[in-house]
């Protein structure tokens, strides 16, 4: 296989552990010790942002086989793009001010921190081979 083809898998499968991990984790959270029983968005977070973080790791990837100098800038432009996507993906819920925005806007960004703790990680762990 490849070299690149295989750091592309490796990601995506790890990210796929990590995201699986996150989402049962923020299920226990809700569902058992907060007792919520319809949190709204809860399953469109961890999609949106484990879909978004993927593509920017593809993207970074890239660039480091493609040109290593190029990596920081593009993991800042990718991370600059899935900001202002998460923006555009909360401001229904920043419109419609009620009693759960705050919430909701706390576990969104929760989980935000959590897949870019990872991606800085994961490339970080990719950068010293």
């Amino acid at each position: 296989m490849n070299k690149a083809i295989q750091k592309y898998f490796s990601a995506t499968l790890k990210l796929l552990s990590f995201g699986l991990f996150l989402f049962l984790l923020h299920w226990l959270i809700v569902y058992l010790v907060l007792n919520l029983t319809n949190p709204a968005g809860f399953w469109h977070f961890h999609l949106f942002l484990g879909l978004l973080t993927l593509l920017n790791l593809i993207v970074v990837i890239w660039l480091l086989n493609k040109d290593a100098k190029l990596m920081g800038l593009g993991f800042m432009a990718a991370g600059f793009l899935k900001m202002l996507a998460s923006v555009g993906f909360l401001l229904p819920y920043l419109m419609n001010k009620d009693s759960e925005t705050t919430g909701i806007v706390i576990q969104f960004m929760a989980i935000y921190v959590a897949y870019l703790v990872f991606e800085v990680m994961y490339l970080v762990k990719l950068l010293k081979k």
